[in-house]
This record gives structure tokens, C-alpha cells and sequence, in this order.
């Protein structure tokens, strides 16, 4: 039997899509690798039945305040009732900030980044007819079981990742230096830091076949890989059988007081030490 998922690092234009695939075979727990540009085929990953969780890097939701603002808002008809969030309500939601406060990371707005944009494009792809009308009964923001006939899709950040494990690194500063360079605009230093990144990441879960040369060649694609291995972390949450070298892992959950917000605005999952 295996346990397959799946990351997709989003955007809104087909040559910045990549989609990475980790199979475990749960007899050894040894995990494969198979990676491929999204493209077209972002729906059908999203749909595999193979599959029994994608991790996807874009916003599934938007701020409270800031939607409440926009129903409220008439321009022909304004009244004193109208309430202006502050700005940090206005363009964060409750799983940003719960990312600055516990890994030191902002991640992009929704509401004032570009990352708007690609929010936009997913938002199609969820309501598109090659999706079956919607994708929403999918998504997840707790613990869960497995769907029987689709994968579980879930809001993933690889920068929070990677922040993550530097938390739990001995070698933090070796760590914040490869986040900091993977995705820069010097393409050999980038491509040497992301060659680093993957052999880390490989060692850590024990990975032994990752195209390390030519998944280095792409950013998107690396984001890919760390997209999958958080579904992969919150797949094993959802199973009794974790291999020994993810039973210290865990994927951070809402809380009673988040889960509301969840919800409503989407929670970001991102690694965290278990504490059984």
C-alpha cells in the first residue's frame, strides 16, 4: 500500500506552475519523487483519485475585515455605519499572522500583493467545469479523514516550511542563508543554494531520488517539492503509520480560537515538532 500526495507551486501563469508527486511505500517508508510542470494538468492533480493530499502555496481565503468591508461598501449610498478595518485587518488574515508571530515570516497579502492575482487564477480553477463545479468540499483547515475518491487539498507557504525546520535546526544560520538565497535573481548562487536545500531536505526525510540537478534549475519547482512534503507531514497526521523519520513532525493546527477564523479565511500548514 502507499500514500501518495502531492505540492503544487501556484501562479497565475502556466510556465511558473510545477507540480511535485511524493509516493511512500508504507511496507519500508521509502518515498519517491516524481515532478512535472502543471500547466494543463493542475486540474487533474487536483482531482487524482490516487492522491490523498495536495498542498497548494496560494491563499485560500481572504481577511474578515476585509471582506465585511467590501459587502458593506455602496458608493452610492455611504452611511456612518460603515466600519474601516485597520490596516493590518484590512490585508492579513488570522493564519498570516499566526505565521509572523511563531516563525518570524509575513507572508504576502492577499488583499495588496500580487499574490492577489493568483489567488484569482485558483479561484477559476475551483470553480471551473473541468473541476466539477467547485473544489471547496475538498479543502480542509483541521485534522481530517482521507476523502474516499478525491485527494484533501490544503493552503501550504514553502517559505513557512523552510522557517520551520530552520527552528529546529542546530545549524540555523546555514538555514536563514539558503532561505534567504534559493529564489534569488543570481541564477548560478540561487541554483547552488536550491542544490543545498534539496540535499538537505532529502537527508532529513530520507528521500534518495530527487532529481536534485534539474529541479534546481527552477524555483517554482523546489517550491513544489517543499509544498509536498507538508501535505506529506499532514498525511501522516492522519494515519497510524508515520515512518520513523516523521514521527517527530506534526503540521500546525488551528487552535479553539483560530478555528473559526480557519474557516472563513483559510489556514496555512506548516511543519511544527510533535509533542507525543
Amino acid at each position: 500500500m502507499s500514500l501518495q500526495v502531492a505540492g503544487i507551486d501556484w501562479g497565475t501563469k502556466p510556465k511558473k506552475q510545477w507540480t511535485v508527486k511524493l509516493s511512500v511505500d508504507q511496507h519500508n517508508g521509502c518515498v519517491s519523487v516524481h515532478t512535472d510542470a502543471a500547466k494543463e494538468n493542475a486540474e487533474a492533480v487536483c482531482t487524482n483519485r490516487e492522491l490523498q493530499v495536495v498542498g497548494v502555496d496560494v491563499p485560500f481565503g481572504w481577511p474578515i475585515d476585509f471582506v465585511e468591508l467590501v459587502q458593506s461598501w455602496n458608493m452610492a449610498g455611504i452611511n456612518g455605519s460603515l466600519s474601516v478595518a485597520e490596516d493590518d485587518g484590512y490585508r492579513y488574515r488570522k493564519t498570516d499572522n499566526v505565521v509572523d508571530e511563531e516563525l518570524r515570516k509575513r507572508p504576502l497579502s492577499v488583499t495588496s500583493d500580487l499574490i492577489a492575482a493568483s489567488m484569482r487564477a485558483w479561484l477559476r480553477l475551483c470553480s471551473s467545469t473541468k473541476t466539477r463545479g467547485s473544489l471547496s468540499p475538498q479543502i480542509r483547515v483541521d485534522r481530517t479523514e482521507f476523502m474516499p475518491n478525491l485527494p484533501v487539498l490544503i493552503e501550504v507557504y514553502p517559505a513557512a516550511t523552510l522557517r520551520a525546520f530552520a527552528s529546529h535546526s542546530n545549524n540555523d544560520i546555514r538555514w536563514r542563508t539558503l532561505i534567504a538565497g534559493y529564489k534569488g535573481k543570481d541564477s548560478t548562487e540561487a541554483t547552488s543554494l536550491r542544490k543545498e536545500l534539496l540535499a538537505i531536505l532529502g537527508e532529513m526525510f530520507q528521500i534518495s531520488n530527487i532529481p536534485i540537478s534539474s529541479m534546481a534549475e527552477s524555483a517554482d519547482e523546489t517550491d513544489a517539492f517543499i509544498a509536498a512534503i507538508t501535505a506529506l507531514i499532514f498525511a501522516f497526521d492522519q494515519t497510524e503509520n508515520k515512518p520513523e523519520v516523521f514521527r517527530d513532525w506534526t503540521v500546525r493546527y488551528p487552535t479553539a480560537e483560530e478555528l473559526p477564523f480557519a474557516r472563513r479565511e483559510g489556514w496555512i500548514f506548516f511543519p511544527c515538532k510533535s509533542s507525543a
